[in-house]
């Protein structure tokens, strides 16, 4: 399913995306200043995650402001570096700067999985959509 409205608003994006069959949803994430997103897991390992710093705040001594910490570890990205991480391991996210966070997000199948769990895993995908779109939340892919 995809959203035209929200296609139209990030065409060059949207081009790109039709190209890359393995991306499953893609978003532009706004972290507001001082905000913590809690622990918390994705909800199944049929999806991997990618990150790419779009506008990365960084702190006094350089080092970007926004942390991520996945399966008890530190990350951190920067503008125009990227990670593709399972986000089945707890992981949570803080903005320790003044200015907002933004990323791109693309949830992207996971590869080389057996078939019956690849089938498995785009039927949940598809639950959730239709429960999305039923909800009225805008999402591509």
């Amino acid at each position: 399913m995809t959203v035209p409205e929200n296609l139209a608003r990030m065409p060059v994006l949207s081009r790109l995306l039709t190209q890359c069959p393995e991306v499953k949803s893609a978003a532009v994430s706004f972290l507001a200043p001082r905000k913590h997103i809690p622990p918390h897991r994705g909800p199944f390992r049929g999806i991997m995650r990618f990150h790419l710093g779009l506008s990365i705040p960084k702190q006094p001594d350089g080092r970007p402001a926004t942390i991520m910490m996945i399966n008890h570890e530190e990350r951190r990205i920067a503008d125009g570096e990227c990670m593709l991480w399972d986000d089945t391991f707890e992981h949570e996210v803080m903005n320790n700067s003044d200015q907002p966070r933004v990323a791109l997000l693309l949830d992207v199948w996971r590869p080389q999985m057996p078939l019956d769990m690849e089938i498995l895993s785009r039927v949940i995908v598809r639950g959730v959509q239709v429960g999305m779109r039923y909800r009225g939340v805008s999402f591509g892919g």
